[in-house]
């Protein structure tokens, strides 16, 4: 019975007594702590330096390839296929001008020398109708002779009728040639104007003719269908002995002179890029017209294999244009094309081991579905720098130390960093810090000032601090 008490009642009582006791000594010694010794408050931090940016900003974005222009080529003429090359099959490569199809040449031959024949006629006719109008032309001068005679005539019979020395008859007789030779000359005259009106005539079908040549030899050459670009054949839809009338597609090729990719960037990628532009409203007054353009960029675009991370093979191109205006309203973010001009000049680089490789050691050309990484190297007009990403503290809050003009080293803190992008250097491994890059002038930062990489309590603005050394390996030079 005493035992079962001193269990449930005496014991407890006990152990909690001396939580208390316990309690009580630990805040004396707090307290003797606080009030004696030193007697100004601070705080021990560890701090890491901002560091200077030179080059681009770089804006890294994934991106799919797509080809440049997909040219359909039709049928511009009617006939049986007579002819149709090996290297027009899915897939085959074809230099621009290389023969591909050939369609029957009969009929188009057959109009081409019946344009020709016409053509020959209409000049046989032009060449006699010269020879007529100079024969008019001719019997024009003889009538107009033979008129003036007949009307001095005329006028000598009259005079000798007034006086009496010759009969009517013989003056009407006079008259009467008169106007025989006047009819005559007239005659002439309008079978010259008609001359003029057949000339006309004859022209234009001369003109008819020459325009019917043109289309036969037009026809004629349409038989014969080459590569209109250096591609890749991607589908054919006739075989040799088929018929097409005109407009059926023959085939489809993909032009490989240059490729583009799609790519959708963020609105705050685009506001750096956006910034390239001259930053005077007034100089861009006159380019309203570039409004909906975006300024031409350099670009990297990377692909690597699956299995080979270390492997990287690359190409230069540059971002062109919008895919379309306005945003995805899906992912709010804006499609883009980058322009890649030289889709076979691939630098194979192995970063383990810090080489390029010039041989074929990976995908020779840039090709359509490959998924690939684009590399925007934006150079906006602004000074960056890089803070180390252990310094930016949740809400975008930086812990800045300040001197004070005696030398006192105290805690400011910045809220609200314009961050722009986080990167990794390429110098540094994995295991080693990156970097925000922020506008100096927009986030107060200078190169060489010192950021808290590890909050601690006691942190608040104005308080002295302790700094640390900085662990090795730190972003601190």
């Amino acid at each position: 019975m005493i035992h079962t008490i001193l269990t449930r009642f005496v014991v407890p009582v006990l152990i909690l007594g001396g939580g208390f006791a316990l309690m009580w000594l630990m805040g004396v010694r707090e307290q003797g702590k606080n009030t004696g010794g030193e007697s100004a408050e601070f705080v021990e931090v560890q701090t890491l330096t901002v560091l200077p940016h030179e080059g681009a900003l770089d804006i890294q974005v994934d991106g799919v390839v797509t080809p440049r222009r997909e040219i359909r080529i039709a049928a511009e003429v009617a006939g049986r296929v007579v002819d149709k090359a090996d290297v027009i099959r899915a897939g085959r490569f074809v230099e621009q001008g290389t023969p591909l199809l050939t369609i029957d040449t009969v009929d188009y031959s057959i109009e081409l020398t019946r344009a020709e024949q016409q053509k020959k006629q209409v000049e046989e006719d032009i060449r006699q109708l010269g020879v007529e109008t100079d024969n008019t032309l001719s019997l024009i001068e003889l009538a107009k002779r033979d008129l003036a005679l007949q009307q001095e005539e005329y006028e000598r019979t009259k005079r000798l009728y007034s006086d009496n020395r010759t009969s009517k008859s013989q003056l009407d007789q006079a008259e009467r040639a008169t106007i025989i030779a006047e009819n005559a000359l007239k005659s002439l005259e309008n079978q010259l104007n008609l001359t003029d009106i057949r000339r006309d005539q004859l022209q234009v079908g001369l003109e008819l003719a020459e325009t019917q040549i043109q289309r036969a030899r037009l026809d004629l050459e349409r038989t014969q269908i080459l590569a209109p670009v250096d591609g890749v054949i991607v589908s054919d839809s006739v075989e040799q002995g088929g018929y097409v009338k005109k407009g059926d597609i023959l085939f489809a090729i993909e032009d490989t002179s240059a490729v583009e990719v799609q790519c959708k960037l963020q609105m705050d990628d685009l506001y750096w890029i956006w910034r390239q532009a001259n930053p005077n409203p007034d100089a861009n007054a006159a380019l309203q017209a570039l409004a909906y353009q975006i300024p031409a960029t350099p670009a990297t675009v990377t692909y690597q294999f699956a299995g080979r991370r270390d492997l990287k093979f690359t190409w230069q191109g540059e971002l062109s244009r919008y895919e379309s205006i306005g945003v995805d309203e899906r992912t709010r973010t804006v499609p883009c094309r980058v322009v890649v001009r030289q889709p076979r000049q691939v630098t194979v680089t192995a970063s383990r081991r810090g080489q390029e490789l010039t041989g074929p050691a990976g995908p020779p050309a840039l090709v359509r579905g490959m998924y690939v990484s684009v590399q925007i190297h934006a150079r906006p007009f602004a000074e960056f720098v890089s803070v180390p990403e252990p310094c930016v503290h949740p809400g975008k809050r930086v812990w800045r130390i300040q001197t004070k003009a005696g030398g006192e080293q105290v805690l400011e803190r910045l809220d609200e960093m314009p961050l722009a992008k986080l990167y990794q250097p390429e110098d540094r491994g994995d295991g080693d810090p990156r970097f925000w890059l922020m506008p100096s002038m927009d986030s107060g930062l200078a190169v060489g000032d010192l950021l808290v990489s590890v909050p601690v309590p006691g942190m608040r603005p104005g308080v002295p601090v302790k700094l640390l050394e900085p662990p090795p390996g730190s972003a601190s030079p």
